[in-house]
């Protein structure tokens, strides 16, 4: 409590010595006395009280060290970590040699879990040569992260999702009355045509992981998830999948290894089941990251040995991190050969790219944009159109994401997709719309 006064203390002699520079919104007699009322409580010790005040201020003075400071304070007294490293982050940017404010973001991330990050901030503001009450302060919580991550070799997380929706076109299908073969026009049934509907999805997920060294884990994970339609059910879907892999750290970079199968009905009856090999690298030191992968796979249709197919996929890619935001943009290529040599025809080579935008513009809250375009070219003549097929699809999903707890998320998407074919049979569009909630177990 002794330190913390001191810190509060010491904020409010910058702001006496007019070092706080006052937002354009804000007059300064308006800052000033929010500033010294909120700095007023945390010295009182009501920290509660102060957090829910600066929560109250936070789109006013974000921003500005001394407010972010004390609300920072704030949200650790009431173990708000997450809120506490955001507004030590906001500081840090602007101020990149404010050690109090970096010790105090490297205890946040510590109680977050985030051992190693919270590793490299203390070792920063060792590298300052703080007082010597500050480095032995430092060296325990070290020492205690080196126990932690010790103790938690094993990590399981486990969340439930569930979620509403509106699909337009629940069966992707084309939205033609009539179709042109052999020369002749075929009127096209009603139930082989577009059907928009309500749905609901639920499901859930979980991964193990067991670290065999500082460097090296194993992992295994599961998932299932099913849509069901209101009134549409021969369109209901669902999904299940099982991965095993291997992760190896080698200083900046890391290799990963996995082996998938996942299995997709249709109706609840089997559709689609697909195993495969995944490799990846990526270059981790830094905000600027670049990756790889590879895959192989197995495509294979129980009830329909001709549509079965292989595929070899390869592509790199790039992210960018900043403090609230991220982007990730990646292009792929894959040859999917057919199993059958009578069904060349539905084996094709595709190649895409994919971009996705996420920014964290308030704390808990985030916005975000993913998009991608995928060309297919297929092997061979369709036998029914006698031309080949080649296919130009392009999606584009909004989210929104609330954390309201620790555990508890709420999302709501918005997505386009529209697939523009040679053969107007395959081409459709679709809109989807959801609004769920994620909830973590473990």
């Amino acid at each position: 409590m002794r330190g913390f006064c001191r810190s509060v203390f010491l904020a409010q002699c910058l702001l006496a010595a007019g070092s706080i520079l006052s937002p354009a919104s804000a007059e300064p007699s308006t800052f000033l006395d929010d500033f010294q009322q909120l700095s007023g409580l945390l010295q009182a010790g009501e920290t509660a009280e102060g957090l829910n005040l600066a929560r109250d201020l936070e789109q006013a003075y974000a921003g500005i060290p001394e407010f972010d400071y004390l609300y920072g304070l704030a949200a650790i007294a009431e173990r708000d970590y997450n809120t506490a490293s955001f507004a030590f982050e906001r500081i840090l940017i602007l101020q990149p040699d404010h050690h109090r404010a970096r010790l105090e973001y490297a205890r946040s991330q510590f109680h977050l879990g985030h051992t190693a990050e919270a590793r490299q901030q203390f070792r920063t503001v060792l590298e300052a040569n703080p007082p010597e009450q500050v480095k032995q302060r430092v060296e325990e919580f070290l020492e205690a992260i080196d126990r932690k991550e010790t103790e938690s070799n094993h990590q399981l997380v486990l969340n439930l999702n569930y979620g509403l929706g509106y699909d337009s076109n629940v069966n992707t299908a084309t939205d033609l009355p009539t179709l042109d073969l052999f020369g002749l026009r075929f009127l096209i049934p009603d139930a082989s045509r577009e059907a928009e509907d309500p749905f609901m999805r639920w499901g859930g997920d979980g991964e193990y992981q067991f670290r065999l060294s500082q460097t090296q884990a194993v992992s295994a994970g599961l998932s299932y998830e099913r849509k069901d339609n209101v009134n549409e059910d021969p369109y209901d879907i669902s999904d299940a999948g099982f991965y095993t892999g291997y992760s190896q750290q080698l200083g900046d970079h890391r290799l990963a290894g996995k082996l998938k199968f996942s299995q997709y009905w249709l109706d609840e009856q089997p559709l689609v089941r697909l195993a495969g090999l995944d490799g990846q690298w990526q270059y981790t030191a830094g905000k600027s990251r670049p990756y790889a992968f590879l895959s192989a796979s197995v495509i294979r249709y129980p009830d329909n040995d001709f549509q079965d197919r292989d595929q070899y996929l390869a592509g790199f890619g790039f992210q960018q991190l900043w403090r609230s935001a991220y982007i990730d943009v990646s292009a792929y290529g894959a040859h999917e050969p057919a199993r059958q040599a009578e069904a060349k025809a539905l084996g094709r080579d595709h190649a895409g790219v994919t971009a996705k935008l996420a920014w964290q513009y308030v704390t808990g809250q985030t916005l975000g944009l993913e998009t991608g375009y995928l060309h297919s070219r297929y092997h061979e003549r369709n036998f029914l159109f006698g031309e080949t097929r080649q296919d130009e699809k392009l999606n584009a999903e909004l989210f929104w994401l609330m954390q309201t707890s620790p555990r508890m998320q709420l999302t709501l998407k918005a997505a386009y997709r529209n697939n523009h074919s040679s053969l107007s049979l395959y081409s459709y569009d679709q809109v989807i719309a959801e609004a769920g909630l994620v909830y973590r177990i473990f």
